[in-house]
């Protein structure tokens, strides 16, 4: 179970999705995380701060501080649930421009899977990349780069992140002394260290280090790894991810004169105070180079910022493999992402003098800023705009093979999945001859020969309208070329986009028509061929997703055909007079349904459950987010036009799921359920079930019924069934009950199935059978474990007695069986064999014991252990530890033995042994001491997994960083 559980049955009585859509991304957004009952508040010019607390006074707010930037106030309340409406309060008063919350973000690494000790992110030989599976070529290809140029010794690159280790041997000769760090007041993550000292504070800052090193850490210094910049001045800017830090952190970097930003974070929500930062910095001539994200998916639809941002000195990166691969958990685009470089498994500094293998958009975006160094260094251009020109020209469209991806297939090309392909560093440096011609937006219109909808549909012929934008030198007479295998392209011949001068844009029409027999959820994959009348420029590459739902109809689809399939979006048009929308899922695994009228759901949903992440859609969007596939959603009085669907594969396993989409025609006579799924509390007596009749002009009736589910009647609930009748031109809803048995039993939702028939009148509609949950209302049963994992006995105790505990919970009995397990301890000769079964009464929380005899041998010998085991919990969960580990520790003596004969000196001439054993240190030194130990992973059964820890000698040593 996840989030939204509650919404799994949503009922739209009237129009509320036709509420004011806001701009995305920059309004007030309460769903997005923040942090709690703290808003930020700009006022007019000439007006004091103490405005701010004068409008919030009903609130109780306190000010907690004023932005060196000026008419910025950040601003505390006393009830984040009063949050919206002090924001509302504030921002209709003319002396304040905008209030928001004061948002959060969260870094955009993700976890790594294996252990690799060679940068193949810089020079990939195929060979020196995750287990030797690389593709010889795909990297950024420093090695030539390095040779124009490998030093920006004069650029600062300013590193906004959770915190830097200055004293790292391969950062500290280029970071500056000049950091600092900013944090909301009272946040989590405070200035421990004080504001001038960015450096990590406790074991959560790690991350800022490992972008750090993948950009600037020091080249051709003997030790360690080398940065995409050997030499650079490294300004870290410690922040505690909230906007009121960044926002500081970005104004800091602006007065210490960065040249370059880098953000290796990211969240759904950009919030004004933040994008009027980067605003200026784009006055002040700055390029900021942001990761694009890792929630795998597709950012011309998804939220990420300040990735997404609109402002044109961004830059937003996603991350590539050793194969030259989107890595799979990357965010990707079309056209919102500009770049892709290295990100899944390269070799960058950890805290500590270490060394370890990250993966997420992190890291591919640091990459880019320290090649944008080289940039400045090489070129000494005014402002960002030559830095993002020249880098988009290093654009390439990568060594793997080019072309649409298929279900099944394996391959996944960075072309159309980042506008400009995958950065070449040493083609960045060369600079471009002329143009960078990027595609900036594709625009559907099927007004002509289309139902208008501004989406492409079997069987539609539509006008396809590509906006190019030119990111350097003026080109002249540009025509393109749009070719496909997956759409009719009905002009073959080249369109002329005309002459675009430098940040010029320039459109031009393609027609297009999709098959009559296309069907499903498809990626369609285009190529466009640009020339000019100096000759070719290099061609891009875009996808057009398409997924057409008819009413009434069933799709059946497959999800994560490969790595980066996890959303799908579908779509269904509605007429006018409509009534009785009902959208589902059915299958295995766990999906999520989102929809959303007129336009397609905004969202950023972080698959990864145990990481944790964003649940994050707009205002706007429905969402049914049950632990299971079996979601609904109903729109009883649906608006005319069309309904936006995405299927969310939330726990990320390729499965096969069903859609349903259906309405009621405009005067069609149907009887059906108001919605698929309804839940009602154990304690609230009875559950209100209701049944719609659309149109129809005679009387009308049908029959219901319920049918156990995992619910047990008369135990949970009452079976209920009877006749509901509608008088000769009536409709709406009519509504029976099912009584609700409350029990004090503790236990999960139970469900009940409900079901209509012999329908009378009237057409039976959909839905015509749907699922009650009877949510539980008795105390939680509770989890119960051992206080400790392990402990040691003396031989001689006797006994040893184990503590078992009862917590997060005690409602009714719970019950746990014991026994003892032994090791290299003997059952009957160093313990006695003990078993049995522990018991907690309703309501207790008392902790329980479990005695254990150790006998006393006279025997000398190793320490020994056993382990006792907890198992068949009845009622209540067994939580962690479940076992215990019991060390016998030996009490008996043997007479001291004698003492050794003197050692005998080595042969004259025999130093070889202690040639081999210097030798020997020296490796261990440089690259650590090399473990091997035995895990047991989720994917399956035990596998060996290779660590390389750091040695006391301070010279860092690879190892795997989960982040």
């Amino acid at each position: 179970m996840h989030r939204f559980a509650a919404l799994a049955a949503l009922i739209l009585l009237a129009a509320p999705l036709q509420a004011r859509v806001p701009a995305p991304g920059v309004q007030n957004e309460l769903t997005a995380p923040h942090v709690p009952a703290q808003l930020l508040v700009k006022t007019t010019p000439g007006t004091a701060d103490t405005v701010v607390a004068d409008l919030l006074a009903p609130f109780g707010a306190v000010v907690l501080a004023s932005h060196p930037a000026g008419r910025l106030v950040l601003a505390a309340i006393d009830d984040d649930a009063n949050l919206g409406s002090a924001i509302e309060l504030v921002a209709a008063d003319l002396r304040i421009e905008y209030a928001h919350p004061n948002y959060l973000f969260e870094r955009d690494a993700t976890p790594n899977d294996l252990d690799f000790a060679r940068q193949w992110a810089k020079d990939n030989t195929g060979v020196n990349a995750p287990n030797g599976l690389g593709t010889p070529g795909a990297d950024m290809n420093m090695v030539a780069a390095w040779d124009t140029r490998s030093s920006a010794a004069n650029v600062i690159l300013a590193i906004i992140d959770d915190s830097l280790d200055t004293t790292h041997v391969d950062l500290v000769g280029n970071v500056l002394t000049s950091g600092k760090c900013f944090a909301s007041p009272n946040s989590a993550s405070p200035c421990s260290n004080g504001p001038n000292d960015p450096n990590p504070s406790d074991a959560d800052d790690f991350h800022g280090t490992l972008v750090a090193g993948s950009a600037g850490a020091s080249g051709n210094n003997g030790i360690g790894i080398a940065g995409t910049a050997w030499e650079l001045g490294l300004l870290p800017l410690k922040v505690d991810l909230s906007t009121f830090a960044i926002v500081a952190a970005i104004d800091e970097a602006i007065a210490q004169g960065a040249h370059i930003i880098n953000m290796s974070f990211g969240g759904p929500v950009q919030g004004t105070a933040q994008s009027e930062a980067i605003t200026r910095a784009q006055n002040a001539g700055i390029l900021m180079v942001a990761s694009a994200g890792n929630s795998d998916a597709n950012n011309d639809i998804a939220l990420h910022f300040p990735s997404d941002s609109t402002q044109p000195n961004v830059l937003s990166i996603a991350a590539t493999t050793a194969s030259d691969q989107v890595a799979e958990f990357s965010q990707w685009a079309s056209f919102d992402v500009d770049l892709a470089a290295p990100g899944q498994q390269t070799l960058t500094t950890a805290n500590g003098n270490a060394y370890s293998f990250a993966s997420g958009t992190s890291f591919s975006a640091p990459h880019v800023a320290g090649v944008a160094a080289l940039l400045q260094a090489e070129y000494n251009p005014v402002d960002y705009e030559q830095l993002k020109a020249y880098l988009l020209y290093g654009g390439v469209e990568g060594v793997t093979t080019l072309g649409p991806v298929v279900p099944g297939a394996s391959t996944q090309t960075v072309p159309a999945r980042a506008a400009a392909g995958r950065l070449d560093a040493a083609r960045a440096l060369a600079g471009p001859p002329g143009g960078v011609i990027i595609i900036e937006d594709v625009r559907i219109d099927d007004s002509v020969s289309g139902n208008g909808n501004g989406l492409l549909d079997p069987g539609e012929t539509a006008s396809l309208e590509i906006v190019l934008r030119n990111h350097w030198l003026a080109e002249t007479a540009v025509s393109g070329t749009l070719s496909s295998d997956d759409l009719v392209i009905n002009d073959a011949t080249p369109q002329l986009f005309g002459n675009i001068t430098r940040n010029g844009a320039a459109s031009a029409a393609f027609s297009v028509t999709l098959a009559a027999a296309a069907s499903g959820n498809e990626q369609r994959f285009l190529s466009l061929a640009l020339s000019s009348a100096a000759g070719a420029l290099p061609a891009r590459y875009f996808y057009l997703e398409t997924g057409t739902l008819t009413n009434g109809s069933t799709v059946t689809q497959q999800i994560q055909r490969y790595d980066w399939d996890e959303f799908h979006a579908w779509h269904i048009d509605m007429p006018v007079g409509a009534s009785n929308l009902f959208v589902s899922t059915s299958g295995s695994g766990d999906i999520d349904l989102l929809l959303r009228h007129d336009r397609s759901p905004e969202y950023l949903i972080s698959l990864d459950a145990e990481r944790g992440g964003f649940y994050y859609v707009d205002r706007d969007t429905v969402v049914s987010g049950n632990a299971g596939a079996d979601e609904s959603i109903s729109v009883l009085n649906p608006l005319p036009g069309t309904y936006h669907v995405v299927v969310v594969n939330y726990d990320q396993n390729p499965k096969t799921y069903e859609l349903t989409a259906s309405y009621a025609a405009p005067g069609a006579d149907i009887v059906a359920f108001s919605a698929g799924t309804y839940t009602a509390g154990e304690g609230d007596g009875q559950a209100v079930i209701g049944v719609v009749r659309s149109g129809g002009v005679g009387p009308a009736s049908v029959d219901y019924a319920t049918a156990p589910g995992s619910a047990t009647p008369t135990v949970d609930y009452v079976s209920s069934s009877g006749t509901l009748n509608w008088a000769a031109g009536e409709s709406g809803t009519k509504t029976f009950s099912v009584p609700l048995v409350d029990d004090l039993e503790s236990e999960n939702g139970e469900t009940v199935l409900l079901m209509l028939s012999n329908a009378s009148g009237t057409t039976p509609g959909v839905p015509s059978s749907a699922t009650l949950t009877i949510n539980d209302n008795d105390a939680a049963a509770g989890i119960i474990a051992f206080d400790t994992a392990q402990q040691t006995v003396g031989e001689s105790a006797g006994t040893v007695q184990l503590r078992v505990t009862r917590s997060n919970g005690s409602g009714g009995v719970a019950t746990v069986d014991y026994r003892t397990q032994g090791a290299n301890a003997v059952a009957g000769a160093d313990f006695d064999n003990t078993n049995g079964t522990l018991r907690w009464e309703d309501g207790d929380t008392a902790d329980k014991t479990i005695e254990i005899i150790i006998n006393d041998d006279a025997v000398e010998e190793s320490d020994e252990n056993f382990t006792v085991l907890l198992e068949n919990a009845s009622a209540a969960e067994i939580g962690s530890p479940d076992s215990q580990v019991i060390t016998i520790d030996d009490n008996d003596t043997t007479a001291a033995p004698a003492p050794d004969p003197a050692p005998v000196p080595a042969p004259s001439g025999g130093g070889g042994g202690g040639a081999i054993g210097i030798l020997l240190l020296g490796v261990l030194g440089a690259i650590g001491l090399l473990r091997r130990r035995l895990v047991s992973t989720a994917a399956g059964p035990a596998a060996w997994r290779t660590s390389i820890f750091p040695l006391a000698s301070g010279r860092g040593a690879a190892r795997r960083v989960r982040v």
